[in-house]
């Protein structure tokens, strides 16, 4: 194994406190990433929902701000959710933020340059899972009909994901690694995961692969996610849509899909893992486009029951 790839491992498992930031079209309606497939929203109405994303205040450099300022290492990014839409500038279809949207700007790239400024380590998240293209065929688990064809090449599909991954990997800069969701929709498809773990290290070796399959480890994944569980128990049986968790601070507890306590006024949806005994800290949130007084008090006074959990996964004393 590659020696700058052992040493991002051994980074990742000392940074603890990570932000990963939910955005896309469905922060318009504010009810969470799966609200296209809650409210089984159809592709043309969710595309004229898409057309209309314009979040001109988001301002890249001030999220890098307060999140550096809470003490966070390193930053996860929705670059592309189930729902399909890309949030970059892509070659591989014009459903993305800068040809879709009145938007016009790539937000990756300027939150690429603000992290690399603040000295934060950058992550994509990546999904497999899409409920917009018509070559993800046959339809998985999650599916409805939502006005797509009964037809698709998945072959074109593993294509366009592969073309995407290396868009995200030579355009932005050093990043701190891929994580991939939405397998589990599929499980038994042929994904050809080595074939784009392959690509991932070859187009940056210190990359590290972040898979949320709900599987035993693979060869060539870095970092084994325990989504709403505990490391090595899978009490939740692998992110049930029944587990209810804790969200100290934002509004008790709420069931793990359904963003029933979703704050609009603040663009916040925030839960602490009840995986706390793992590696890593996750503070979850959903911007609107900028980031309102409410949600900059949150950070800078967080309730004392983060700032202890926060301290003890990162080995230091709360202040």
């Amino acid at each position: 194994m590659p020696a700058e790839r052992l040493a991002a491992r051994a980074w990742f498992s000392d940074a603890k406190f990570g932000l990963f930031i939910h955005w896309g079209v469905y922060s318009e309606l504010g009810a969470g990433e799966w609200v296209m497939h809650n409210r089984k929203i159809a592709v043309p109405a969710y595309e004229t929902l898409a057309a209309t994303f314009d979040p001109t205040k988001f301002d890249a450099t001030a999220w890098v701000a307060l999140a550096r300022r809470a003490g966070v290492r390193y930053i996860t990014i929705t670059a592309r959710h189930h729902d399909g839409f890309s949030m970059f500038q892509t070659g591989a279809t014009p459903y993305n933020i800068v040809d879709w949207t009145p938007f016009k700007r790539d937000p990756l790239a300027e939150l690429a340059l603000a992290c690399r400024a603040a000295g934060i380590k950058l992550f994509f998240y990546y999904s497999q899972l899409d409920w917009h293209h018509p070559d993800y065929w046959t339809r998985g688990a999650t599916a409805w009909d939502n006005g797509r064809p009964d037809s698709g090449d998945w072959s074109r599909y593993r294509t366009f994901m592969n073309a995407q991954l290396t868009e995200l990997l030579t355009h932005y800069g050093p990043v701190g690694g891929i994580w991939l969701d939405g397998m589990w929709d599929k499980p038994d498809a042929d994904w050809q995961l080595d074939t784009t773990y392959a690509l991932i290290h070859r187009l940056q070796p210190a990359a590290l692969i972040v898979p949320n399959h709900h599987q035993r480890p693979r060869a060539g994944e870095d970092v084994q996610t325990f989504e709403q569980d505990l490391p090595g128990a899978n009490t939740a049986g692998f992110n049930t849509p029944t587990v209810v968790v804790d969200a100290p601070g934002g509004g008790g507890k709420r069931d793990a899909h359904s963003y029933e306590h979703y704050d609009r006024t603040t663009g916040i949806s925030v839960y602490t893992s009840p995986s706390v005994r793992a590696d890593t800290y996750y503070f979850y949130f959903d911007p609107l486009d900028s980031l309102s007084p409410e949600v900059q008090k949150r950070w800078q006074s967080p309730s004392e029951q983060e700032i202890m959990m926060a301290a003890a996964l990162a080995g230091a004393k709360s202040r």
